[in-house]
């Protein structure tokens, strides 16, 4: 698994993982974090 997801999930500093691996441009990362956050959602919801 990607470092940056774990660190997500960890809810360490999000912007700084993705900056440091200079993979994604900020607008990226918060359209990936946007997901996540909407995947763990819908994921709550079916229990």
């Amino acid at each position: 698994m990607d470092y940056c997801w774990i660190a997500i999930m960890k809810d360490m500093d999000m912007e700084k993982c993705f900056l440091a691996k200079e993979q994604l441009s900020k607008e990226e990362a918060l359209q990936a974090v946007c997901f996540l956050l909407s995947s763990v959602e819908r994921e709550a919801h079916r229990k």
